[in-house]
């Protein structure tokens, strides 16, 4: 039997705390600053001590990741920062979708901000880099009914 297809797709979704979050209160809470893999790698086995980085929860080309196929989406918007280290991972992902049997009503798109690092619309809301970005994700969000897209209700908190 066919899986239902969403009409859009938000592979890392996030929400801020704070304001929009008021019953979370974190204490002794401290980021972590992911700068290099082997930070990514050590976290990665703090979250999950029984699964590499390189497993398909984040590498979904990884050997045994199930087929790009099976990603029941329309359309896909992939945003990379360009100085992001994790770059080469996301650009190798928007590639290996372009190639794969994925089906979708058109071409993976694939959206760099130039300058800019990991998470920096997260770090730098009031950017104009970040604001563009958003905006970009916010018009394809803005194509689906929020009923078929949870994304674009998140989508517009920030835009």
């Amino acid at each position: 039997m066919p899986q239902p297809r969403d009409e859009g797709a938000a592979r890392n979704k996030y929400r801020r705390g704070g304001d929009c979050a008021p019953a979370l209160l974190l204490t002794g809470a401290r980021p972590f600053e992911f700068l290099d893999w082997l930070k990514l790698e050590v976290s990665w086995n703090i979250t999950y001590p029984w699964k590499g980085p390189l497993d398909p929860h984040i590498n979904p080309l990884a050997l045994g990741a199930p087929s790009l196929k099976c990603l029941t989406c329309n359309r896909v918007l992939v945003c990379q920062a360009e100085l992001d280290f994790l770059h080469d991972q996301g650009k190798t992902y928007y590639n290996g979708l372009k190639q794969s049997v994925w089906v979708g009503t058109s071409p993976p798109e694939f959206f760099e901000t130039l300058g800019e690092g990991h998470v920096f619309h997260l770090t730098h809301l009031d950017s104009e880099k970040a604001k563009e970005m958003m905006k970009t994700v916010e018009v394809i969000a803005a194509e689906f009914p929020i009923g078929q897209n949870s994304v674009t209700a998140d989508v517009k908190k920030y835009a």
